[in-house]
Formats: structure tokens, C-alpha cells, sequence
């Protein structure tokens, strides 16, 4: 029959190796988590360069990537401020979208 001491430290390894995977399982789902979170935020900008570019095109102007990034940042931090809307917030896709009136 085995040792009581041997029996107990492969019981303690054993604990060590479930908790182990246990918080490397928490950390996969965090990651999860955060990724999605990253992934809604890229979606967020691209649809606002679509938006910023479509605003230069109506303008006549070249959409270059100065421009649009510029046009970009000026579109996001106007947008609630307008006392007469230039834009509408779309809520028919997730994630929502601006869209021109």
C-alpha cells in the first residue's frame, strides 16, 4: 500500500493542476471578453471612415486618409452638439450606424 505522504502530495499536485486550469480557463473567457470588445470598437471607426468619407465625396473633395481621419474625429466630437442634425444614428444593425440625412 502507498505512503500516506505520497498519497497526500499527489492530491495537493492534483488541486495545483485543477486550479491551474481552472484560472486559465477564466483568463481564455477574459481574453474572449476583450477581444469582442476590440472587435465592436474597430466596427464602431470603420463605420465612421464610411461615414467621413462619404461627407468628403459629397463635398467634391479626395477622400485621403488625412482627410477622412481629420473629418473623422470632427464628425465624433460634433454629432451631439448640432442644433440642426446632419446626421442620424441608425440602431437597425448592431452595431449601430451613422448615416447621413
Amino acid at each position: 500500500m502507498a505512503q500516506p505522504h505520497v498519497i497526500s502530495a499527489l492530491l495537493d499536485k492534483r488541486a495545483r493542476k485543477l486550479g491551474e486550469i481552472r484560472a486559465n480557463k477564466f483568463q481564455g473567457l477574459r481574453l474572449q471578453m476583450e477581444l469582442a470588445q476590440i472587435d465592436a470598437v474597430l466596427r464602431m471607426f470603420r463605420s465612421a471612415e464610411e461615414l467621413a468619407t462619404a461627407v468628403l465625396v459629397r463635398e467634391g473633395k479626395e477622400p485621403d486618409r488625412r482627410s477622412v481621419l481629420m473629418l473623422q474625429k470632427s464628425l465624433h466630437s460634433s454629432f451631439s452638439r448640432q442644433k440642426k442634425p446632419v446626421v442620424t444614428y441608425c440602431r437597425e444593425t448592431w452595431p449601430g450606424k451613422w448615416r447621413l440625412i
